[in-house]
C-alpha cells in the first residue's frame, strides 16, 4: 500500500502515521531533507532542498560571485528547511549571511521585511515562496524601495515562472531548478506528447515526479506483491529503473536528480548551468 502527497508539512504530518501502519509514503514534491527515510518507509523522487542550495551556491562560487546574502522565507516547515539549507550551503562555499527575514504565508504587505533586508546591503537576496503572488510582491516592493540586489530562488519559483507566467520584475532572478527534460529519452518524449495532448500544457517537474512515483509503486507491487517490507527492500535496492527521468536508483530513500541553474532573461528562463 502507498500514499503520495505534496508539500513538506503534509509529508511530515503523514510520516509517523504511515510509518506505524507499514504504509509506503512516496514523496514527489516536498524538499525537506528529513522526509526521505527508508527506516520510516518514506521515499523521495524529487531533489532535496540541500541539494538545490548546494548547486546554487557552488555555481555562483565557480563564477567568482559568492558574497553576502540575506534571506526572505515564509514561516513554515518549508521556509525553515530552505533557510537552513541555503545558509549551510552559502557559508560552506565562502559566503556570509547578513539577515534572515520571515513572513506569514499570503501576507499582503512585505515592505517591512524587504526594507530590513535592504538595510544590510547584501549582494544577494535568497527568497523562498509558497505562492506565485508572493514573488511578485517581494520583487515589486524592492523596486519601489530602490533596492537593487541580485535575487536567488529555487525550483518552485522556476515552476511558477514558465514563459507564459514570467512577470517583468522576474528578470534577473537566478534559481536552482530540477527540470523535467522531455527530450531526455524516448519514454520522456512519449510522456510529454501524451500529457500535452490531454491537458494542453507542457508537463512540469511535479507532473513528472508524481507520474514516476506511481510507476515505481506499480512496479514494486507487480514484483513483490503487497508485502510492505518486500516493497521497501525493492525500492532500497532499485538500480537502473528505466523512466521518463532517466535510469533511477535511491540513496537512503532519496532519488538522485540533476539540479540546473537558470536565470530569467528578457522574460524567458535561460539555462546557465545544466546539472548532470
Amino acid at each position: 500500500m502507498s500514499v503520495t502527497a505534496s508539500g513538506s508539512p503534509l509529508l511530515l504530518a503523514y510520516q509517523p502515521v504511515t510509518s506505524r501502519a507499514n504504509v509506503i509514503l512516496m514523496n514527489y514534491a516536498a524538499t525537506d531533507p528529513s522526509i526521505a527515510n527508508p527506516a520510516k518507509m518514506t521515499y523521495s523522487v524529487i531533489a532535496s532542498e540541500p541539494e538545490e542550495a548546494e548547486a546554487l551556491a557552488h555555481y555562483l562560487k565557480s563564477q567568482g560571485k559568492i558574497g553576502s546574502a540575506a534571506l526572505i522565507v515564509d514561516n513554515s516547515d518549508v521556509g525553515q528547511s530552505s533557510q537552513s539549507a541555503f545558509e549551510a550551503a552559502w557559508k560552506a562555499n565562502g559566503g556570509t549571511i547578513t539577515t534572515v527575514q520571515t513572513y506569514d504565508v499570503n501576507s499582503l504587505d512585505l515592505s517591512g521585511q524587504v526594507a530590513k533586508v535592504a538595510a544590510t546591503h547584501p549582494s544577494y537576496v535568497y527568497f523562498q515562496i509558497s505562492t506565485p503572488p508572493e514573488a511578485a510582491q517581494i520583487l515589486k516592493t524592492a523596486q519601489q524601495l530602490g533596492f537593487h540586489a541580485k535575487w536567488l530562488s529555487n525550483t518552485f519559483f522556476g515552476a511558477t515562472g514558465s514563459p507564459s507566467a514570467v512577470a517583468p520584475e522576474d528578470n534577473g532572478v537566478i534559481y536552482s531548478y530540477v527540470a523535467f527534460q522531455p527530450t531526455k529519452n524516448s519514454l520522456a518524449k512519449a510522456y510529454a506528447a501524451k500529457f500535452q495532448a490531454k491537458y494542453h500544457v507542457t508537463p512540469d517537474i511535479y507532473s513528472a515526479t508524481s507520474y514516476v512515483g506511481v510507476q515505481l509503486m506499480a512496479a514494486a507491487l507487480k514484483k513483490e506483491g503487497t508485502s510492505p517490507s518486500k516493497i521497501a527492500d525493492y525500492l532500497d535496492h532499485l538500480s537502473g529503473f528505466q523512466s521518463i527521468l532517466g535510469n533511477l536508483s535511491f540513496n537512503n530513500g532519496q532519488l538522485k536528480m540533476p539540479v540546473s541553474i537558470e536565470v530569467v532573461a528578457n522574460g524567458t528562463p535561460k539555462i546557465l548551468y545544466s546539472g548532470s
